[in-house]
């Protein structure tokens, strides 16, 4: 994702040559970068702002550190649900992992409330495992 975001970056200093021009590589590239993390698609028109808005955000360290943190979302709560129990703070659909699952720990019994939760939780760990990074031998 840092690669696509960096690459659509470098873009930004010809925007004015293919601003208006949806078949340009880096019109195209822009737009798949927009949609996969806004949602949308970037507007054709020719006098459309969604451009600057695009390299706004990129250049955002909390919107980026937001879309990254909702793309790695594993815990997803029903949509419209609040969980609110005396064990854990209340929780919705915009709760973080983390906030998840300190809830689910604290009382196991909301899972029913939940759309789906990682394999490592549903397996009993109360934990998110530990990935170690294995070097090759040089």
């Amino acid at each position: 994702m840092t690669e696509k975001i960096q690459e659509v970056l470098s873009y930004e200093k010809t925007k004015q040559v293919w601003r208006s021009n949806p078949n340009s590589i880096e019109w195209i590239e822009a737009n798949k970068l927009n949609f996969l993390l806004f949602g949308i698609s970037l507007n054709k028109s020719a006098k459309c702002e969604c451009i600057e808005d695009l390299f706004f955000a990129l250049k955002r360290d909390n919107i980026i550190n937001k879309i990254t943190e909702k793309m790695e979302k594993e815990f997803f709560l029903k949509k419209g649900v609040l969980v609110q129990s005396f064990n854990h703070d209340a929780i919705s659909e915009h709760s973080t992992d983390a906030e998840c699952l300190n809830a689910l720990n604290a009382n196991p019994g909301i899972i029913k409330f939940f759309d789906k939760v990682p394999d490592w939780f549903k397996d009993g760990k109360k934990k998110k495992p530990v990935v170690k990074k294995v070097v090759a031998p040089k």
